[in-house]
């Protein structure tokens, strides 16, 4: 019977793995953290790419300032330009921002926000898009806003963590069995005598072996 795979002794087996448990924990983690995410940026994109139609807005009066949080850097003050306008084709008042959504429309410092406000005037005119299914809803910027998600990074750690894992279980297999044939080549194989090997006898030498009891007989009488 042939002697058992000895899995034990294999230290760096044994750390890859618990490194590879680690990276699966925080990537479970990171991908339940992720998915609510992922539904809130769903539902932006579909908020921020829902039907509108071209329209000409009258500036009512100057616009104006809006803090919001900023997207980096804690601590700092960042801004939103809200423009107060006019549709007279429809008959709605409202306060344009540059996308549907105000933490998307930030122009970044108090600076930057007042150099985008500098260009809608009281009392001008500008090209506005009205949303249809909320015509109070009106931007001033045709695009669309790119809305970042953290699926890269996060199947980037997933593959990762099955690389890694897959890794470990390799070394772990072949370590076990390296160690098991250094075992098996050290152990010297016990000497057995071969049989005898037999043949034939030629009719020749029967004719002597039985020339013996033929004169034994002759005796005899």
């Amino acid at each position: 019977m042939p002697a058992a795979i000895d899995w034990s002794g294999h230290s760096a087996c044994v750390q890859l793995s618990v490194v590879s448990v680690a990276f699966w924990g925080l990537s479970i983690w990171a991908a339940v953290d992720a998915n609510s995410k992922w539904q809130h940026e769903a539902t932006v994109r579909n908020f921020e790419r829902a039907p509108f139609k071209e329209q000409l807005c009258d500036v009512t009066s100057s616009p104006k300032l809006k803090p919001i949080a900023c997207k980096t850097g804690k601590g700092k003050s960042c801004f939103f330009v809200e423009v107060p306008v006019y549709i007279s084709s429809s008959d709605v008042f409202a306060m344009a921002k540059r996308y549907r959504s105000a933490d998307l429309s930030f122009q970044g410092d108090e600076a930057a926000a007042r150099k985008y406000a500098s260009q809608f005037t009281d009392s001008g005119k500008v090209a506005c898009y009205q949303f249809v299914d909320d015509q109070d809803d009106v931007k001033l910027d045709a695009g669309v806003p790119e809305i970042s998600s953290e699926a890269s990074w996060i199947n980037a750690l997933v593959a990762a963590s099955v690389l890694l894992g897959g890794c470990s279980c390799m070394s772990c297999a072949a370590g076990a069995m390296l160690r098991h044939q250094r075992s098996q080549s050290s152990v010297q194989p016990s000497e057995v005598k071969p049989p005898e090997e037999t043949r034939l006898l030629e009719p020749e030498e029967n004719r002597l072996l039985e020339e013996p009891e033929e004169e034994l007989a002759t005796e005899g009488l």
